[in-house]
């Protein structure tokens, strides 16, 4: 698994309630890259923007969905640049035919600075 450091703190996100949001935001011509920013509730009521969709970027990774279980946060989509997984040729292995998604990237909620891929 590779694991890539934020720009952000790497202390465990601050203790306060707080709600993580996963956003789609523009990047370059017609392309979007996931950003994770951190909502800390009443009273502070102020959003953390965790910084790392440069670091998700170059991952070069085709990323549609996201699901948190617990504290772990995982994007999923696809390997390779957007559309990728589309050119199936017949020497693919028939394995991947049937895949919804063939990659994921794990972000540790408790501490920021953790990005894996695997």
């Amino acid at each position: 698994m590779r694991h890539i450091s934020s720009t952000s703190a790497s202390a465990p996100l601050a203790s306060p309630p707080s709600a993580i949001i996963a956003t789609w935001i523009p990047h370059s011509d017609h392309c979007l890259v996931p950003e994770l920013w951190q909502y800390m509730l009443p009273p502070e009521e102020e959003f953390r923007c965790l910084n790392l969709r440069q670091k998700i970027w170059d991952l070069n990774l085709d990323l549609q969905a996201f699901t948190v279980v617990g504290s772990r946060l995982f994007l999923l989509g696809y390997q390779g640049p957007p559309g990728a997984h589309d050119e199936a040729t017949d020497d693919d292995d028939d394995d991947d035919e049937d895949a919804v998604w063939n990659v994921c990237v794990e972000v540790s909620l408790e501490h920021q600075s953790n990005v894996g891929v695997f």
